[in-house]
């Protein structure tokens, strides 16, 4: 049976963030660091930004064209398609920023994506999958996956008890894959 891989985007595969915070401190003449985002929420350490001010770059082409991805992983999720998991990118977004978000800069570092691959969702435990990864521990809610935790300044002191492995890249949710997968197949 094919195992189900489900990995969020933004700042999963993508450096949203790091994009997000040049925007604004750019645009706005804020001196914002990414060390400096301690919780998801960007009014928080924005507050002299409205949320228009904040969140409408979200729904710009030319913003997405200039996000980078996360070092490793499309060719780490490319791997993963290879050797036959099913993987599925599941994101948080608003709906009303999928479409600009996926063709301006999903696709140019995962051009293997079709609608089939893609999952809006905000309660990813309900997803029935092998593993999971994420930046966002309470996404990880419910979940019967193992669960990856992207490590991210904002979820440095999340509890431990939300996921199973913090991790720094994709290549090191892979290689905890790989090495799960053989304790198992030892095991049987």
């Amino acid at each position: 049976m094919r195992k189900v891989f489900v990995t969020d985007m933004d700042d999963v595969i993508v450096e949203l963030a790091d994009a997000w915070v040049r925007h604004l401190n750019f645009h706005y003449r804020t001196k914002v660091q990414i060390e400096d985002l301690t919780s998801w929420g960007m009014s928080e350490m924005f507050p002299t930004l409205t949320s228009e001010e904040i969140y409408s770059v979200l729904s710009k082409p030319e913003f997405w064209q200039g996000v980078k991805a996360k070092e490793g992983s499309p060719e780490v999720l490319q791997k993963l398609i290879d050797e036959d998991y099913e993987v599925y990118i599941c994101t948080a977004t608003s709906y009303n920023n999928l479409q600009v978000k996926v063709i301006n800069c999903l696709l140019k570092y995962c051009p293997w994506v079709t609608n089939h691959h893609i999952i809006c969702c905000h309660n990813k435990g309900l997803i029935k999958c092998d593993y999971i990864v994420d930046d966002y521990p309470p996404n990880f809610r419910g979940s019967d996956a193992i669960t990856f935790l992207m490590d991210r300044p904002w979820n440095k002191n999340c509890d431990e008890q939300l996921y199973d492995f913090r991790v720094h890249s994709m290549q090191e949710v892979y290689d905890i894959i790989k090495e799960l997968e053989m304790i198992s197949d030892e095991q049987t």
